[in-house]
């Protein structure tokens, strides 16, 4: 009798257990690259946010890591064949093979984490069973460029990866924010291939200096940038906090980043999705979602007096106090807004 009450003891804790765990009875399925769940952003931030929205919503969560690149195709028919509520894509590395399995499987819902679906470049998503979270790129650049204006006095530099929009989008915020500061601060902008040899970006990169450059903020991985920086004492903003980690040479150049809260917009667009707004689109997550957020990696370049002006400037953001430009001619007719006066 004992044993026997013991095991059902046991069968109703589990049972208990599982019923929680998909109180909802939907499936949603994570996959990832071959980085897997620590890898210390895309895959691992999705999964941040999906497990809080699974503990939320109460729905399976189902996880398929590809083994290699060679392995997209066979993770991403794992995750059809269980015909699950949500597919999520946590890597853009894997947008091509994850676009073909969406056009193909119209009747399941994808999201995509930081790609937007559209291999064509025609401007529209591949299929409309997408939801491709981005972010406010131009909202990253014009904080920056406060930042960047705040501690340079006459001379800052753009260095981007390729003259795509989205870099512009960076470009122009960042134009903005320094503009919105200083209007005299000259801005030089610049594209540099990460793929270019370390010793030859160390060069440009000096060179610019020389010529003036006081900070420079960059989208650029190649460590001869950073290593310039950091032997002429020259301060760097990033956009991306995965740059710092990934970086073997020059991480001292950095002071300052404005990182996107990938968790956060995973769990908001799960939230859509159980509460009936769930829709194929390309939604830009902003200040006012709170899915940015900036972060100071050097408090003796960045003071307090520059904190207190970047924390007004985020309260401004967050209540769409005014439009950030996100290309050059928007950049063009941009008039610097006002920070209201103090009470």
């Amino acid at each position: 009798m004992k044993k026997t009450l013991i095991l059902l003891i046991s069968l109703f804790i589990l049972f208990g257990i599982c019923s929680c765990q998909n109180k909802s009875g939907k499936t949603v399925v994570l996959v990832t690259d071959e980085s897997g769940l620590k890898d210390g952003y895309y895959n691992q931030l999705t999964y941040n946010g999906l497990k809080k929205a699974a503990s939320e919503y109460g729905f399976n969560l189902v996880v398929e890591t590809a083994k290699s690149a060679s392995d997209y195709d066979s993770v991403l028919k794992a995750a059809v064949e269980l015909t699950p509520d949500l597919i999520v894509i946590s890597n853009p590395d894997m947008e091509s093979e994850a676009v073909a399995y969406a056009k193909n499987y119209a009747s399941l819902n994808f999201v995509f984490v930081e790609c937007n679906g559209d291999l064509n470049l025609d401007g529209y998503q591949d299929s409309n069973n997408i939801y491709s979270i981005r972010f406010d790129q131009s909202e990253e650049g014009f904080l920056s460029g406060i930042a960047a204006a705040s501690i340079a006095t006459d001379h800052v530099a753009f260095v981007g990866t390729n003259e795509f929009n989205t870099y512009i989008e960076y470009e122009s915020g960042f134009r903005a924010g320094v503009k919105t500061i200083n209007p005299n601060t000259t801005v030089d902008v610049t594209y540099i291939k990460e793929s270019d040899d370390m010793q030859s970006v160390h060069d440009q990169v000096s060179q610019m200096i020389q010529n003036g450059v006081q900070a420079i903020y960059t989208l650029n991985e190649n460590e001869g940038l950073y290593q310039a920086a950091q032997d002429y004492g020259i301060p760097v903003i990033i956009a991306d906090y995965n740059y710092k980690d990934k970086l073997k040479n020059g991480s001292k150049s950095i002071v300052f980043v404005v990182d996107k809260k990938i968790d956060q917009a995973v769990y908001l667009v799960v939230s859509d999705y159980f509460n009936g707004l769930y829709k194929g689109q390309i939604k830009k997550f902003a200040y006012s979602d709170e899915c940015l957020s900036y972060e100071v990696l050097n408090h003796s370049t960045i003071n307090s007096n520059t904190e207190s002006t970047l924390n007004a400037w985020v309260t401004q953001l967050k209540n769409n106090a005014f439009s950030v430009p996100a290309t050059r001619a928007a950049f063009n007719s941009f008039v610097p807004p006002q920070l209201p006066a103090q009470e």
